[in-house]
């Protein structure tokens, strides 16, 4: 990268201060005077380009957009229209993922590059690793970095192969490897778990625990790899203008600048069009968080207080949002993807991710409910390049909690009613509040929100749980086994029928009963009337040698008796216990 690509230009103005609108409004000006340069703008969803085209339009541009909408071959499109453009006067709005995808931008350096909104920075992959190595060894090198993550880079001379080897035919186990190889293709720095890294593909120490077809590996197996987006994607641009609120806090500027040394300049002709460059509403706005916690989906799926009728803790606070805290008013409702709710009368859903959008301005209540963190391993490996945990958080999951609340009517800068916006956790709450002084915040105090928490579990336990559920998995695959559950309110007991394993056995033979218990915490067992009882013994023993589900897992080799499960000729009811 030049040293001119080494300066790129930001507007980090919070949101509805009128980032997008101020470019449109300059393009505009630009285009009447005869002053316009090509000009590409990349935005985060088809809807953020419609908006931006009705803005553009406004003001008399034309823009040509280019999205699975428009054509049905977007990176072939975008490589023939810079092909032939001519050097100034051009305005052309695609996605981020459609600028991503396409591989070469020719005449790029006639052309000023608008991204809206800042870009995702981090992707992290956790594939399960074929035996055979090469498809790793052949084509990468590691680089030690420190002790907990080592630098992936391509071998010298070996990007012509790597090319090849991603354009042939899907194979299930070349795709588990084709992320990491296409992510280093385009430029981006990958980072892996040293110790597992040195483990399975160094030393090659693999689990015995493997499936019949040993080819295709097992979770004992599994290596973490850290991607990371470096600024050779905006390489080569006459000028690239990052729009994003807050961006001086963003992990892409963080990483960028510390490690690539961008220097990132202030916009001056873009903040000289803004409506504002820090909120004063703050007295508009009322924020009301759940708990104390960090926010998870674990625990939105708990059981709630025993009080509540409810399927989960997240329902009770659905309810009680909705009836208590908004009174049967509208509002905006923000979930996860995996999470639904159908018994909200009063809730419009917005998407988790909203940047940019103007459809819920006129709310004036918010509901963000989504869990959104990492994985324990992933937040390791970003620790491990310098991105502590808070960080981390302010700069991703707080962010998206902030651009779901700037959607509602604190946007529209001609309303000034009172907004009031309840959020999952106090971190989420502090943050938010810091970005508007003057506004009320504080917990909400309802004893019947409170949840059944279990025990916190150990690893051990943890691995013990997961063990018990292959168990059963693993009988239910031998047909051994039908699951139904036979309580409504205690899902904890599941019936296991079993099938005779031979003509022989009839409804006169005795029969025993088997009750299962995954750990010492247990207190409901699942239990069943064994009448094979010669066939029961052969299939269990069978499930703690073999590996009988064909993805990796077996159970045999536990290292003392807190890692066996409790399986008792009894039958065990909890309401009769001291």
């Amino acid at each position: 990268m030049n040293n001119n690509n080494k300066k790129m230009r930001y507007v980090g103005a919070p949101c509805g201060s009128g980032k997008t609108y101020a470019v449109c409004k300059s393009i505009g000006e630009a285009a009447k005077t005869g002053t316009l340069n090509n000009t590409l703008i990349i935005s985060p969803s088809k809807d953020l380009i419609g908006q931006t085209k009705e803005q553009l339009t406004t003001f008399g541009v034309d823009p040509i957009v280019i999205t699975s909408d428009t054509t049905k071959n977007v990176s072939a499109y975008a490589v023939e229209l810079f092909k032939d453009t001519d050097t100034q006067g051009q305005v052309v709005l695609m996605t981020h993922a459609g600028f991503q995808r396409t591989p070469v931008f020719l005449n790029k350096q006639y052309w000023h590059l608008y991204v809206d909104e800042i870009p995702s920075v981090d992707t992290f992959h956790d594939p399960i690793i074929p035996y055979n190595h090469q498809l790793l060894t052949d084509y990468l090198d590691i680089i030690p970095l420190n002790g907990t993550v080592n630098e992936v880079t391509i071998k010298d001379g070996m990007e012509p192969s790597v090319n090849m080897f991603l354009r042939q035919s899907n194979d299930e186990i070349y795709n588990i490897v084709k992320p990491i190889l296409r992510d280093l293709i385009e430029g981006r720095m990958v980072y892996t778990d040293t110790k597992a890294y040195g483990k399975i593909v160094e030393k090659q120490e693999i689990s015995k625990d493997t499936p019949a077809d040993a080819a295709y590996g097992n979770a004992k197996n599994r290596l973490y790899f850290l991607s990371m987006l470096t600024p050779a994607i905006f390489e080569g641009w006459d000028e690239t203008t990052i729009l994003g609120a807050n961006f001086e806090n963003s992990m892409l500027a963080k990483y960028w600048n510390e490690y690539h040394q961008i220097i990132f300049l202030p916009s001056e002709e873009i903040y000289s069009r803004l409506r504002y460059e820090r909120h004063d509403i703050g007295e508009r706005l009322s924020i009301r968080y759940i708990q104390d916690d960090t926010w998870s989906k674990y625990q939105r799926d708990m059981e709630p207080h025993t009080d509540c009728n409810f399927q989960s803790y997240g329902n009770a606070i659905d309810d009680y949002v909705e009836n208590v805290v908004f009174k049967d008013s509208r509002y905006v409702y923000v979930a996860n993807t995996d999470y639904e709710n159908t018994n909200l009368k009063n809730a419009e859903r917005m998407p988790v991710i909203s940047h940019g959008l103007n459809a819920y301005q006129d709310h004036t209540n918010v509901y963000y409910s989504p869990a959104i963190n990492r994985q324990p391993k992933h937040m390791q490996m970003l620790d491990a390049i310098g991105f502590d945990n808070t960080f981390v958080q302010r700069a991703t999951s707080h962010e998206i909690v902030y651009q779901a609340i700037m959607r509602c009517a604190l946007r529209n800068p001609n309303d000034d009613s009172a907004v009031n916006v309840v959020v999952p956790d106090k971190a989420s709450c502090t943050s938010l509040a810091r970005l508007f002084p003057g506004c009320s915040i504080g917990g909400i105090d309802n004893n019947k929100l409170k949840r059944t928490k279990p025990p916190s579990k150990s690893v051990g336990e943890r691995k013990r749980n997961c063990q018990f559920n292959k168990l059963l998995e693993g009988m239910k695959l031998t047909k051994r086994v039908r699951f139904s559950y036979i309580d409504e309110e205690c899902t904890d007991f599941i019936n296991l029928d079993m099938t005779p394993n031979n003509a022989t056995n009839t409804s006169n033979q005795n029969k025993i009963v088997i009750s299962f218990f995954p750990n010492i915490h247990t207190t409901h067992g699942t239990t069943e009337n064994i009448t094979d009882l010669v066939g029961f013994r052969r299939d269990l023993k069978k499930l703690f040698t073999t590996n009988v589900y064909g993805d990796g897992f077996n159970i045999s080799g536990t290292s003392g008796k807190k890692d066996n499960f409790l399986c008792s000729p009894a039958a065990f009811d909890p309401s009769k216990s001291d």
